[in-house]
């Protein structure tokens, strides 16, 4: 399947949960989805095959702009029914955070783009398109880690 014909897929089956499932899924009023909500949701659909692309629907509902701002700690997290059954905690807040900038940092430099030639980037580069790079880039980000302590 071609990555358009994925992305069709993937909206399709969120249009679907947000007619079934409207209380959870609203896409005028994102609100924070339980943990693991792939879980009820394949117990609910019960076909195996429809995992990538529930998959790729909750990555699009959850990977949108108005989701992340919406995880903030504090603020409850909703099932299939519209149940509160948790809430963000201060680790997912800031790890939405830290997602928001990098949208934005990443929309700055396609809007940017080849200013010689008067178009925008398609794909920015970060540590280059090799293996290389990416084992570079997980070196650092490995170097900047923090170690925490265990806990017994």
């Amino acid at each position: 399947m071609n990555p358009e014909a994925k992305r069709q897929s993937a909206r399709a089956m969120l249009a679907t949960l947000c007619q079934r499932w409207s209380k959870c899924f609203d896409l005028k009023n994102r609100r924070p989805l339980k943990i693991g909500i792939v879980h009820d949701l394949m117990r609910e659909l019960g076909d195996p095959a429809l995992l990538p692309e529930l998959k790729a629907a909750l990555n699009l509902y959850c990977g949108n702009r108005a989701y992340l701002s919406a995880l903030k700690a504090g603020v409850p997290r909703l099932d299939l029914h519209g149940n509160e059954v948790s809430f963000v905690c201060r680790e997912d807040e800031l790890r939405a955070a830290a997602r928001l900038k990098g949208l934005k940092a990443a929309q700055v430099e396609v809007k940017e783009g080849d200013v010689s030639r008067g178009e925008p980037n398609p794909r920015p580069k970060r540590h280059g398109d090799s293996f290389e790079g990416l084992r570079r880039a997980a070196r650092e980000r490995k170097s900047r880690a923090t170690i925490k302590p265990m806990r017994m």
